[in-house]
């Protein structure tokens, strides 16, 4: 999953335009942020939070955390820490 602090609208539209196959959550308010500790800038109009990756096992345990992320390799650096 992915989580970000835009609109359930602008998650639709990079989801269809990225041809994700995964869903994308809501996080307006910045809980989950506070919860996993994701740093957020607040820029007046807009807050953009840090991009973090959790890697999450089946039993609900972070099994690593990939602190900033460069979305270039790092589909295959996850991939890697799975197996």
């Amino acid at each position: 999953m992915g989580v970000s602090l835009d609109s359930g609208a602008s998650h639709r539209q990079f989801r269809e335009k990225q041809c994700l196959p995964f869903d994308l959550l809501v996080d307006r308010e910045g809980s989950l942020c506070r919860l996993y500790d994701v740093g957020v800038t607040n820029l007046l109009v807009v807050k953009l939070a840090a991009r973090v990756t959790y890697l999450i096992g089946r039993d609900g345990v972070i099994q690593a955390a990939f602190e900033s992320v460069n979305p270039r390799g790092h589909a295959a650096d996850v991939l890697a820490k799975c197996s």
